[in-house]
């Protein structure tokens, strides 16, 4: 699939105006449409749509699948009767200019509560068959979900592995009796998320009747406390009692010389392979269901990654190992995932993933040095230097190379790496530019996506 020349908005509904705190999928949300569209725009970038976790941060959601809460439109729950007029006056605390998560939260967690119990009093057979349909249909992912956040209520939102051992490595028993022990909490959280999808689709439908296609956000790496995580655990590299063993970051770079740890648990690459990578493509295919063209953040996660000891308190101690890519998109294309994903590397290069799939049969480098100021200098540069400096340069994000045989081409015995363009990088400010230019040389001298 080529995408067209367009243009569009990068914008979180979270900042959105409205007068419940935070930005929602109300009436703001289809004014923000109306507006792209006057603007001759053609793509709404949301970023992620998950809830937000440490941090308030959509990117370690408690879950990969469901939608965020403080999205959901309470003007529409009153509409329908499940809240009072009462219930929509602003707390004094609220600001137009600024997300009070401490303040917002708890304000609209007590209205969703209270639409909830009221729906479950007062619901016509209609939205009770609506909601029982919408469960039936999210059965793959909804069901661990309700019961995760259950349980990571009564917990205290304590780490899932020191839940009641029984709990915490599900057993079957245990887990029903948890159902029925807390089943109003669990249709609670069922309620909400019925809520976001259906208003989420109605928004979606209206953006795109109006010409405005929704760029997603999917989050390569997962939270630890995440239904996902505790609900698949052989899935991702924990010890026997659910622990991490090794998390997600990156290394030193130019931007930070202690790296970056995120801290997320990385997968258990073979264990994705014995299943056919059956996780990932739910998880992209119900991606899809929200959203009409897909990014994937930290792209680079699936050629390889930065593997950190879980003990480590920053991401200097760490190793590069190779992901399993090529696999995954191989199956993820039989399953129709018909876009391009787009990669960004803070410090690095962003490519189309046209360049991943042609590796197997490109020797092409993108080199890029800070402080080289010609094209001249950095060949001279280049070549003059020992291969053990390159692979240091490489490491550390300096030079990213897709090569024929080797992923490294500048590795022991990948031969000599052929170079189609060089970037000089100049300064930090002049980066983006520089490295955009070179994408576009590279993109379009490869041809077609399929073609060398």
């Amino acid at each position: 699939m080529k995408l067209p020349r367009v243009s569009g908005i990068l914008l979180h509904p979270t900042s959105l105006p409205g007068p419940h705190g935070s930005g929602d999928l109300g009436a703001a949300a289809c004014h923000f449409v109306d507006w792209l569209v006057s603007a001759g725009q053609k793509l709404w970038q949301i970023l992620p749509l998950g809830g937000i976790g440490p941090g308030n941060s959509p990117y370690m959601s408690s879950s990969a699948f469901a939608g965020n809460l403080l999205l959901i439109d309470l003007v529409e729950l009153h509409q329908r009767g499940w809240l009072d007029a009462a219930d929509l006056v602003p707390d004094a605390a609220f600001s137009d200019g600024r997300l009070d998560f401490g303040a917002v939260v708890p304000w609209r967690m007590a209205r969703l509560e209270k639409a909830a119990r009221q729906f479950a009093l007062s619901a016509s057979a209609r939205e009770q068959a609506d909601l029982a349909a919408f469960a039936a249909s999210q059965s793959d992912w909804l069901a661990d979900y309700t019961l995760f956040m259950t349980l990571a209520d009564a917990n205290d939102w304590r780490e899932w592995c020191d839940w009641p051992p029984p709990l915490a490595q599900r057993d079957p028993e245990a887990l029903q009796a948890a159902r029925e022990e807390h089943a109003p909490r669990v249709a609670f959280w069922t309620f909400c998320q019925w809520c976001f999808f259906r208003q989420w689709q109605k928004l979606k439908t209206y953006a795109n009747e109006r010409g405005i296609r929704i760029v997603g956000d999917a989050p390569i790496f997962i939270a630890y406390q995440s239904a996902e995580a505790w609900a698949r655990q052989a899935l991702f590299e924990l010890d026997g009692q659910g622990r991490a063993l090794v998390v997600a970051g990156v290394p030193p770079d130019y931007f930070s010389p202690s790296g970056q740890r995120w801290g997320n648990p990385l997968y258990r690459w073979r264990a994705h392979a014995n299943e056919g990578y059956a996780w990932w493509v739910q998880r992209v295919r119900r991606t899809f269901d929200l959203v009409d063209i897909v990014r994937i953040d930290h792209f680079r996660g699936f050629a390889d990654y930065w593997e950190i000891p879980a003990s480590e308190p920053t991401a200097i101690q760490g190793r590069w190992l190779d992901g399993h890519g090529a696999a995954k998109h191989k199956r993820s294309r039989g399953d129709s995932m018909a876009t391009i994903y787009r990669k960004t590397e803070r410090g690095q290069v962003e490519i189309d993933t046209r360049v991943n799939r042609l590796a197997p049969r490109l020797r092409t480098a993108l080199i890029l040095v800070d402080g080289v100021r010609s094209d001249a200098d950095l060949h001279k540069f280049i070549f003059a230097q020992p291969e053990e400096t390159l692979q240091t340069l490489l490491e550390q994000g300096y030079i990213y190379v897709v090569s024929g045989a080797a992923s490294r081409p500048a590795a022991a015995g990948a031969g000599p790496v052929a170079v189609d363009m060089v970037v000089p990088i100049i300064s930090k400010r002049g980066f983006e530019n520089r490295r955009r230019l070179a994408v576009r040389h590279l993109i379009d001298n490869m041809g077609p996506a399929g073609e060398t």
